[in-house]
């Protein structure tokens, strides 16, 4: 026991019944913290490094109501913001897709033809690419989007999201997720 005292008055008093424990445990803390090797960098991402990154490409997406070709643009670059931000995709230049496109002398229409759209990806170095659509109904967005394999032109993830004009964001980025998290765990 212990007392603290100032001018003479007792201000507290301390019971230790068992130091002993307390020092163990000290101890043992210590001994771990000494054990653990602080200069090992560990990789906060258990995605894939750059070299395994998956090389996908985004074409346009089709606008199959004229109300919301405005819209076209921004939606692309944000499934392109939400597809490197997960650092699992490594996304083709859409200079590239535009150039391949130009050469075979292709319409973005003409893209809605799947073979073509493979094709395309093929030329580009895609493994796989991402096609899809957007449209109005009730005045709400719809945005479909699917993977496909360049190899096999198989589906490998779809998603398809409805929201309001105001809430693009939201719309898209739910979309991502669920195309996204559809294809790593396919």
């Amino acid at each position: 026991m212990v007392d603290y005292k100032k001018n003479g008055k007792q201000i507290i008093s301390v019971h230790y019944r068992n130091t002993y424990g307390l020092s163990f445990l000290i101890f043992i803390s210590v001994m771990i913290f000494s054990c653990t090797n602080h200069n090992v960098k560990q990789d906060p991402s258990p995605t894939k490094t750059i070299q395994e990154q998956y090389r996908i490409a985004l074409f346009p997406l089709h606008t199959l109501t004229d109300n919301v070709k405005v819209f076209s643009d921004e939606i692309e670059d944000r499934l392109t913001a939400n597809l490197l931000n997960t650092n699992i995709f490594k996304v083709l230049e859409r200079k590239m897709i535009d150039k391949i496109i130009e050469e075979m002398k292709l319409q973005v229409s003409d893209l809605m033809d799947i073979s073509k759209s493979i094709e395309v990806g093929k030329l580009i170095g895609a493994q796989y690419i991402i096609v899809g659509s957007i449209s109005s109904f009730q005045n709400k967005l719809m945005l479909s989007v699917r993977i496909l394999d360049v190899e096999t032109g198989r589906i490998l993830s779809i998603s398809i999201e409805k929201g309001n004009f105001s809430n693009i964001d939201i719309m898209v980025k739910k979309c991502s997720e669920r195309l996204i998290y559809n294809f790593v765990t396919r």
